[in-house]
């Protein structure tokens, strides 16, 4: 007991010679993603407790993701995508501009959370590992992206469909006894 005591001791005197900020990571979930998911989701709580707003979210280009988290361009989004597809995070497109896709994230701290809950032994589970999704195809567009298109789809249909039946001229009905089949 006195040497764990010791150990700890040690440890806090040891961080508190250290003079700038550590990142606190979820342990659990980290076991459970492959590198690739490990490395963005790293990358998405730095930047989060640097930049998010009052509501959470931060802005960041995907090319800046690509720095920060040492993957290729499309091991960002996929990871990304894993990573929204699991609710670990959420995503709000806001274009593609100088073709550097840019975009606004939340961590889904609730979420992150469930998956502390699991205990130690689960982590260990293959069936609970949260691996890169598959994405060598050449039409592979992420999940938040097909979300935002469908909702602006949605939205557009449903603006649209209004707006024809407010315009829309009522039918002719023929009234003429012999036009009737019987």
């Amino acid at each position: 007991l006195k040497i764990m005591d010791n150990t700890k001791t040690t440890a806090v005197e040891s961080t508190a010679k250290i003079s700038y900020q550590f990142t606190a990571v979820p342990t659990k979930l980290m076991m459970l993603l492959d590198n690739n998911c490990r490395s963005m989701l790293f990358t998405l709580i730095q930047l989060s407790s640097c930049y998010a707003n009052e509501d959470g979210y931060f802005f960041r280009s995907n090319s800046d993701l690509q720095a920060e988290s040492n993957l290729s361009k499309n091991l960002v989004i996929v990871t990304i995508d894993t990573l929204y597809t699991n609710g670990i995070v959420d995503v709000k497109c806001s274009g593609n501009k100088c073709k550097k896709i840019a975009n606004y994230y939340k961590l889904n701290f609730d979420k992150i959370l469930e998956y502390e809950n699991i205990s130690l032994e689960d982590t260990k589970n293959p069936d609970n590992k949260i691996t890169t999704l598959k994405y060598k195809n050449s039409d592979y567009v992420p999940s938040y992206k097909t979300a935002k298109e469908t909702a602006t789809k949605t939205a557009k249909e449903t603006a649209t469909d209004t707006a024809k039946s407010e315009h829309q001229k009522p039918q002719k009905v023929n009234t003429n006894i012999d036009s009737i089949n019987l």
